[in-house]
């Protein structure tokens, strides 16, 4: 059996890190009790601060967060990180990623999702653990050629305008399509899993996704929406809008994309986790075709789960 899992993650979203973390674990062991099963992860881009400058990491989560919630979001994400073996530390540089979702777009396209994953943790890692920036071309640049992208190549990528506008356009298609928070999953075109969550909730969904491939359960027709959690932290939220609405100094457009569709019908399956449902978005995009004029970065597929 064959799993293509998308992932909306924006490199400013620690809750995205720790997905990936969450996602691999579920992964491997689910491959390790079925090694039939192959997965297939690509990752697309979700910008959270389109216009954001340069600016110190933690003086702006003061700038979005109380302090109280600051030092609950802290604790939330490094105790979660602890048990993904990730360092958290509030320290450094942060601003627009762009430039790292033009990597991470130009390695699957160049090289294949493997690398890809590689590019994405080389980032999380860099900047949540070791405080780098992503706006230093130059760090980003040292990220691509650990995985074999020509410097050329990365820099005609990271000035290209179409490109800019391809990476707008993908983002407001990515909302139109039902991402309206980060992380989001779309786990085998049929369950988009918002918010961050542990890997036994990936691991049920696998379970229903091989009992419709054996036969033993009907085939979804329709996108079920998981919630996200009720957490409130930095690159999550509920309504899908991201902490930075409201705050003209941090995104003077609102929030590339980051808009609520009216909700539709409730769709649920069957099994315990009925109940953590919300209403699903519908129309077309929700099985990871987005719709409009985004253009696509496609790429050769397959990636093994780590371990």
């Amino acid at each position: 059996m064959h799993i293509e899992i998308a992932i909306h993650a924006d490199l400013l979203c620690p809750w995205s890190f720790l997905e990936k973390r969450s996602l691999e674990t579920a992964m491997y062991r689910y491959k390790t009790r079925n090694p039939n099963v192959e997965f297939e992860v690509i990752w697309k881009p979700y910008l959270l601060y389109p216009t954001l400058r340069k600016v110190d990491k933690r003086e702006l989560y003061t700038r979005i967060m109380s302090p109280e919630k600051l030092r609950d979001f802290i604790d939330n994400v490094q105790k979660a990180g602890n048990r993904h073996g990730i360092e958290f530390a509030v320290h450094g540089s942060t601003g627009g990623s762009q430039n790292c979702h033009r990597l991470i777009a130009l390695t699957l396209r160049t090289l294949g999702p493997v690398a890809q994953a590689a590019v994405v943790e080389s980032l999380f890692r860099g900047h949540f653990e070791n405080g780098l920036d992503v706006t230093d071309n130059s760090w980003l640049l040292s990220v691509g050629r650990s995985v074999g992208l020509e410097p050329k190549a990365m820099i005609d990528v990271f000035q290209c305008e179409i490109i800019g506008r391809m990476l707008e356009e993908e983002v407001l298609a990515a909302a139109a399509g039902g991402v309206m928070a980060v992380p989001s999953v779309l786990v085998g075109g049929k369950f988009r899993v918002g918010g961050y969550q542990e890997p036994k909730m990936f691991e049920d969904l696998f379970d229903r996704l091989q009992d419709e491939s054996e036969g033993s359960l009907p085939p979804m027709s329709e996108v079920v929406r998981l919630a996200n959690l009720d957490r409130e932290g930095f690159g999550q939220s509920r309504e899908g809008l991201g902490p930075d609405r409201g705050d003209p100094e941090l995104n003077n457009r609102g929030g590339l994309g980051l808009y609520r569709q009216d909700p539709g019908p409730v769709r649920q399956w069957p099994g315990p986790d009925r109940g953590v449902m919300e209403p699903n978005i519908g129309g077309p995009g929700l099985d990871g075709s987005f719709p409009g004029p985004a253009r696509q970065w496609p790429g050769p597929a397959r990636q093994g789960p780590g371990p």
